[in-house]
């Protein structure tokens, strides 16, 4: 008995010390998660500091989503030959899926107005299931990011559906991918002719989504992905889910993502060469911390590109830079083109971000003084001025097409079908 009752005593003094630290463990987590979203600028490089800076880079700026539970009158007038629930279906633009070699991929789907089938191309009313696969050789290829793909639009209305309506002499098929930059759509282009098809004519509708990757990495140009994350698939994979990292499972819990924010922060003090001011990351020097510590680069990386006071600062880095990028990917194509026997031609779209006429810009007064307006406005010149000073052979300036039309967006980025179709003719119009 005397043994059952010090197993007693023993038990409930461990207890009461297992329940005050879970208590108190509890008690620490809430504390940390307060101090966060209370000071999300004293604990940055959290996930909550870097809520807190989307929310800042968004404030000036409203979604269809927003209007379309606060007042339909305003996407109506975005859409004006829709009813109510067609928009509804046309706002749900279909998500990417996994592709072996590539970054990713639209996702395979047939659908009363996004249709996305063979080669992952979308199709239009001249390009179907019906007749895709023999279309594809001796046509135009038309590759660009989501603007190009046409989020928010129908199969018709996307800029190549809108070239097919007005030159019924050329096919024009749409290989554009959401979120795919000069880089990605180049690498499609590889897949495409590797697999033994040919173009007679390939069209890049790019802008946006490279100045936009420009200010989202350290990497040289040529290395640089459509999306930072995708940069550190070798250590985040299907393989590792089955034994993930322990700090990815810890900084689940506030506590310790305040502390590694804090530790995050002061490594960044020391380690600037995350900053394209000091050059483009050397990846291939031993210990770099592209290999050191990948999750740290990530999230260092993913504060600098949030910070459009640390971009602004630094703008004439990311000038040279994108004009480094489109450089080398033009001589790159220019080699291709001769070798493979296409015209190759490359328009610089227009940018919602850069335009204040933008219906989903709710103060265009205000905005238009932030550094964020500021940095893609000056991106857009420096590459406009490049073009018109012959610097970029082959790439044509329609960035302005959208500054005499205002409900021509269907969001802050995309193209609505009268958008569209104007885009479409500029190009026709510059197409020697």
């Amino acid at each position: 008995m005397q043994i059952i009752r010090k197993m007693q005593r023993l038990y409930n003094g461990f207890a009461l010390i297992a329940l005050n630290t879970g208590l108190l463990f509890i008690f620490a987590n809430v504390a940390a998660w307060l101090y966060m979203i209370t000071f999300p600028d004293q604990s940055p490089n959290s996930k909550y500091y870097m809520q807190n800076l989307w929310q800042e880079s968004t404030r000036y700026f409203t979604t269809p989503r927003q209007e379309w539970e606060k007042d339909r009158t305003f996407l109506r007038d975005i859409y004006p030959d829709y009813s109510d629930e067609e928009i509804a279906v046309l706002m749900n633009t279909p998500s990417m899926r996994a592709h072996p070699t590539l970054e990713y991929m639209e996702t395979p789907i047939r659908s009363r107005f996004y249709n996305v089938g063979v080669e992952n191309m979308r199709y239009h009313q001249s390009v179907h299931d019906g007749n895709a696969a023999d279309m594809i050789d001796d046509a135009t290829w038309v590759f660009g990011g989501s603007t190009g793909f046409g989020d928010g639009v129908a199969d018709d209305e996307t800029i190549a559906a809108q070239l097919s309506a007005l030159d019924s002499s050329n096919v024009y098929i749409n290989f554009s991918v959401q979120g795919y930059n000069q880089n990605s759509e180049i690498e499609k282009l590889l897949l495409l002719l590797k697999k033994g098809y040919r173009p007679r004519r390939v069209l890049f509708i790019d802008g946006l989504n490279d100045i936009t990757l420009m200010r989202a990495t350290n990497f040289h140009p040529a290395e640089t992905p459509a999306r930072n994350f995708n940069a550190y698939g070798y250590v985040a994979n299907v393989a590792r889910l089955q034994r993930p990292d322990t700090e990815l499972i810890l900084r689940r819990l506030p506590l310790f993502e305040l502390i590694y924010s804090w530790r995050d922060r002061q490594q960044a003090g020391k380690l600037a060469a995350v900053s394209v001011r000091n050059g483009y990351a050397d990846i291939y020097q031993p210990g770099n911390l592209y290999h050191r510590d990948p999750l740290l680069h990530y999230h260092l990386l993913s504060v600098w590109e949030s910070e459009f006071d640390s971009v602004f600062a630094n703008i004439e880095h990311y000038q040279k830079k994108i004009i480094h990028y489109y450089s080398l990917n033009n001589a790159y194509l220019d080699k291709l083109a001769a070798a493979f026997g296409f015209e190759y031609y490359v328009f610089f779209q227009p940018l919602g971000y850069a335009q204040l006429k933008n219906p989903f810009i709710t103060d265009p007064v205000a905005y238009g003084k932030t550094l964020q307006y500021r940095s893609y406005l000056t991106m857009k010149k420096t590459v406009q001025s490049a073009i018109a000073e012959g610097r970029l052979n082959n790439f044509y300036d329609i960035a302005d097409v959208d500054s005499s039309c205002r409900d021509c967006y269907v969001d802050l980025q995309h193209y609505n079908p009268y958008l569209s179709r104007m885009i479409a003719a500029a190009m026709l119009e510059a197409l020697p």
